[in-house]
């Protein structure tokens, strides 16, 4: 899932380094759930892309990090 993400967003999985300590292997798992079910009872329509949101998200924070090194 991770390197999917970072392959749309065009970030080589080379720069990643993964904490051990801070790596939760189940969190990403529970945002996968099947909204079918809210869909089809409440007539909910999702208006968010996953990975649009995703790149949104890194390049924000890649900006922040960025700004708060040349400081």
């Amino acid at each position: 899932m991770l390197f999917s993400c970072l392959a749309k967003i065009s970030v080589d999985k080379d720069k990643i380094v993964v904490d051990k300590l801070l790596f939760r292997p189940t969190v990403i798992l529970d945002m996968f759930e099947d909204p079918s079910k809210a869909r089809k009872k409440l007539k909910w329509k999702y208006s968010y892309d996953f990975f649009l949101n995703f790149g949104s998200t890194y390049r924000e924070r890649k900006e922040k990090f960025r700004r708060s090194v040349k400081n």
